[in-house]
């Protein structure tokens, strides 16, 4: 072996300036480079051999690993290099071929170790040797490049043995590679994928049965070895039951697989194919397919366990295809053509095509096996997700998942009393349903009732897959008015148990139950709604009610009262909890004497009219149309015939009889109720006066409907000040001003039509229309023209004071003042005739103060008056407003008067009149009129 060694060198020697020897270094980069991505890859390739080697020995054996900082030590027990597999590994050619068992490809897969190390030993049988980059550079390998006139670079490194000696004595029959790493960081990547390699690789290894990994960094170690535990033929299906024992760091673990294998003969149009043929498998007669499913123990025994995640990857090719996913939750075995590298399935091959239809007949046969054998979760390892990418598509989808959905399109399940029945045919019960099963409440036959069909109820054990779509039976589907009445016509008895449980079950869950599917089997054995149904047991005050309304007895006949033996199962938080609904007074008092009130009645005696009326109160029971009440003249009315005395009316009883209004004896209704405020509430909706209008809110804004009866007191109003007396009228304003003013806030519009005249009282006791006079002085009106009437001024006529209820409150004043001069059209200034009247007469007064005497009036002066024997012509000018802020105008023909014409302007009429002289304002002289500054006649004017 040693001179073979020798003699290979040579060669590449020789040839490694040579065309051959430069496409070489070219093919052996790339090989490298693009064929094994993964740094790690080698640890595969080496198992991979490691398995050929085994298989040449005839016999089991170990792949075993050690880790150290800078090397991983590889071995085997199998068969020792010979020369064919030194020219091999001395290359890039393979003399193994699949047809002969093969899985590796010494030679090739074995390069992909230069990824990580440029130094790598072998040590096999009688022969050692290693490859070495950086020999080439030392002194001892120069004599030897000189006579083949080579430089250190120009030698082909990766296929150049260098032979050595063994420093240290292998056991008979192992093979070791020490490959020393390029750089330490490569140690982690290459740990971590140790670390990945599960017990499911050894699967699908026939030698290979041992694997050992030894961390000299770590200090761990991990021992994964397989055990056959038993074998059987199914079909012409091998059946192997596969245990992996992965011991590590002291603690072991133990996971178990069945395996199938089946044998296929490969089709001639297979063989033929090219790329079979460039995958050197033109020449394989027969394959061998197989299937791997996971075991776990349970406490009945065993059943599968579906395979989730990378951990177990899903396609191998007698090693793990790690690219590659299929979405299943079982592993697949078979000779596939696979990419360069290992990493990924040749989607084109016919080869592959082929393989995957043989595992398809495959997965069918499991099917069976497994459905007999693993009834409960034979379904959880055939589910499958989409992957979507082109290994799914192109191979798994059409010919695994179609193989499944076709055999699996409907199921054969266990039912809960050991039967298979299709799954279409099946229902899951939920836990509470199974509870009722098992006492005996509820039988399969009965499901007939529920869906109308024949149903089977689905082993709670039987594990399905997602796709598994089965209607699930709960308590509210029990709730079938078909099922109960079945019951209920068969054993009442059993009826309301059954109900009664479902009934604890679902409350006790929290269960929601649809209305329309919570009954109640009533005393009369009848099955009602339970929104429609009665708790028999009456309360203390139901019973206090029916001994004093008789009448209550006869409407308790006409009620679904529950049966008390569901009461009893149930109980009564649960069935109030369903809708059943006490008897209780409220209802009573609606359905009863609320009609005993009605106007539809006939009118009962007075107390039994109040009791009957505080009881409806009471009892929260609100009357929204008319009852029959008690008024304060002791008739009984119809409530919306009566007011309510509410403070708009307090004070104006005269008003209230004059208007013939009846008002309800609220005193009366307080001796049997003093609450006040809830007899508000209580007539707010049926008697008049507490709710004057309504208000409206819309998305254009916001208005007010007053009631009808509202108006009709006012026009009723209107009508009787036409003709009472003043006292009468006094208290008809007074209300009809109340009326306003809680209309006022938000039916301003609604009262704002316009003045409205109406017969008022005068001050002087006589009446006159609205719209004639002017405010008295007590209201504080703009003009205070009253004072001037009782000082001899002759003018009104004035609205009475005594509308007023507390002169000397100035808000009410106000009000008054508003509601008379807006409403009813009252005056609070006067005409500017009034004003020109009152000028004279003030001034009249004035001048007779300074003892002038008037001789005369008219024509073309004001006044004459007699100033020491001559007669003078005054012109009178009325203003309202101060004289510093008018003018006055005077026509021209008054100048001829001269020194005996003066002009009196009287200013601040009525409420501050001052009245000022100007003597001969012809003196200040215009061509056609003179115009007066009232400064200038407050400068050059005396005030008298």
């Amino acid at each position: 072996m040693r001179r073979r060694v020798l003699e290979i060198q040579d060669y590449w020697l020789r040839e490694a300036k040579s065309r051959a020897g430069e496409t070489l270094r070219n093919v052996l980069d790339i090989l490298v480079e693009l064929m094994y991505i993964e740094p790690a890859q080698f640890i595969l390739e080496f198992l991979q051999n490691s398995e050929d080697a085994l298989m040449e020995a005839r016999k089991e054996g170990y792949f075993r690993v050690g880790l150290f900082k800078d090397k991983v030590v590889i071995s085997n027990n199998g068969k020792p290099f010979d020369e064919s597999d030194l020219d091999c590994l001395c290359g890039i050619r393979s003399s193994k071929k699949p047809s002969l068992g093969y899985k590796g490809f010494v030679g090739i897969g074995w390069k992909s170790v230069y990824k990580i190390s440029s130094h790598v030993e072998v040590h096999s049988g009688r022969v050692s040797f290693e490859f070495s980059r950086d020999y080439w550079s030392r002194p001892a390998a120069q004599e030897l490049l000189r006579r083949y006139g080579l430089e250190p670079k120009d030698v082909l490194w990766q296929v150049t043995p260098i032979p050595t000696q063994p420093i240290e004595a292998l056991p008979e029959g192992v093979t070791s590679f020490v490959i020393h790493l390029d750089d330490e960081p490569k140690y982690y990547t290459i740990a971590r994928a140790v670390d990945e390699l599960g017990p499911s690789i050894l699967l699908f290894l026939d030698y290979v049965s041992r694997i050992e990994v030894l961390d000299r960094v770590r200090g761990r170690s991990r021992v994964m070895r397989r055990f056959t535990e038993g074998e059987e033929e199914f079909d012409s299906v091998r059946v192997k039951r596969v245990m992996t024992l992965v011991e590590e760091n002291g603690s072991a673990s133990a996971e178990r697989f069945l395996v199938f294998k089946k044998e296929f003969t490969v089709p001639e149009n297979v063989r033929r194919d090219p790329l079979t043929g460039k995958a050197r498998r033109s020449d394989v007669v027969k394959r061998e397919v197989a299937l791997a499913f996971s075991l776990r123990s349970t406490l009945e025994g065993e059943d599968l366990k579906p395979l989730e995640g990378a951990k177990f990857w899903g396609i191998y090719s007698f090693l793990p295809l790690h690219e590659v996913r299929t979405g299943l939750k079982f592993l697949i075995q078979a000779d596939f053509i696979v990419h360069p590298g290992r990493r990924y399935l040749n989607t084109e091959a016919k080869w592959n095509h082929w393989l995957m239809g043989c595992v398809a007949e495959l997965v069918k046969d499991s099917i069976r096996y497994l459905q007999r054998l693993y009834k409960r979760s034979y379904l959880s390892v055939l589910d499958y997700r989409y992957i979507g990418d082109e290994v799914f598509e192109k191979l798994i989808r059409p010919y695994i998942v179609s193989t499944i959905d076709s055999v699996l399109s409907d199921p054969l399940v266990v039912c809960i009393k050991g039967h298979e029945v299709r799954l279409s045919f099946t229902v899951r019960a939920t836990e509470e349903v199974l509870e009722l099963i098992k006492y005996g409440l509820l039988s399969e036959e009965e499901l007939k009732q529920i869906y109308g069909v024949e149903k089977h109820i689905l082993d709670p054990n039987v594990k399905l897959r997602e796709r598994d779509v089965v209607p699930v039976l709960d308590l509210k589907d029990l709730l079938s008015e078909s099922l109960i009445k079945a019951k209920l016509s068969r054993d009442p008895s059993e009826a309301i148990s059954f109900l009664g449980k479902v009934y604890k079950l679902a409350y006790k869950r929290s269960t929601p139950i649809p209305p329309e599917k919570r009954y109640a089997i009533t005393s009369s054995r009848e099955l009602k709604l339970a929104f429609a149904a009665y708790l028999p047991r009456l309360s203390l005050e139901v019973e206090d009610l029916r001994r004093r309304f008789p009448e209550i007895d006869e409407y308790l006949k006409t009620l679904d009262l529950v049966h008390e033996g569901l009461v009893n199962i149930a109980g009564t938080e649960v069935l109030k909890w369903l809708g059943v609904r006490d008897v209780d007074l409220k209802e009573l008092v609606e359905k009863v004497i609320l009609k005993q009130i009605s106007v539809e009645s006939p009118a009962p005696r007075v107390n039994k009219l109040l009791a009957a009326t505080a009881l409806v109160k009471k009892s929260g029971v609100k009357a929204t149309s008319p009852i029959l009440v008690l008024t304060k003249s002791g008739a009984i009315r119809r409530s919306n015939e009566v007011w309510y005395p509410v403070k708009l009316f307090e004070g104006l009883e005269d008003a209230m009889r004059a208007l013939d209004v009846e008002m309800l004896d609220i005193d009366s209704y307080i001796k049997y109720d003093p609450d006040t405020e809830s007899w508000r509430s209580f007539f707010t909706d049926v008697v008049r006066g507490l709710r004057l209008y309504d208000v409206k809110r819309t998305y254009y804004g916001t208005y007010c409907i007053v009631y009808d009866y509202v108006y009709d007191l006012i026009d009723k109003i209107r009508g009787l000040l036409e003709e009472v007396q003043a006292d009468i009228n006094v208290k008809l304003v007074r209300l009809l001003k109340r009326l306003y003013d809680s209309l006022r806030r938000d039916c301003s519009r609604e009262i704002d039509g316009g003045p409205h005249t109406l017969r008022l009282v005068r001050d002087d006791g006589g009446f006159a229309l609205s719209n004639e006079c002017l405010l008295h002085d007590a209201y504080g009106p703009k003009e205070r023209w009253s004072q001037w009437r009782e000082r001899g001024f002759p003018v009104g006529p004035f609205v009475s004071p005594k509308y007023l209820e507390n002169p000397s409150d100035p808000e009410e004043i106000a009000s008054w003042r508003e509601f008379f001069t807006r409403i009813l059209g009252v005056m609070e200034e006067a005409g500017r005739e009034v004003i020109e009247r009152f000028a004279e007469w003030f001034a009249e007064r004035k001048l007779m103060e300074r003892s002038y005497r008037v001789v005369g009036r008219g024509d073309e002066c004001d006044l004459r008056i007699d100033v020491e024997g001559e007669v003078v012509c005054v012109e009178v000018k009325g203003r309202r407003g101060k004289l510093r802020e008018i003018e006055v105008g005077l026509p021209v023909r008054t100048l001829r008067f001269g020194e005996r014409y003066w002009l009196v302007v009287v200013e601040g009429i009525p409420n501050d009149p001052r009245a000022w002289l100007l003597r001969n304002p012809g003196k200040l002289l215009g061509e056609i009129e003179i115009i007066i500054p009232g400064k200038l006649i407050e400068e050059r004017g005396e005030l008298l």
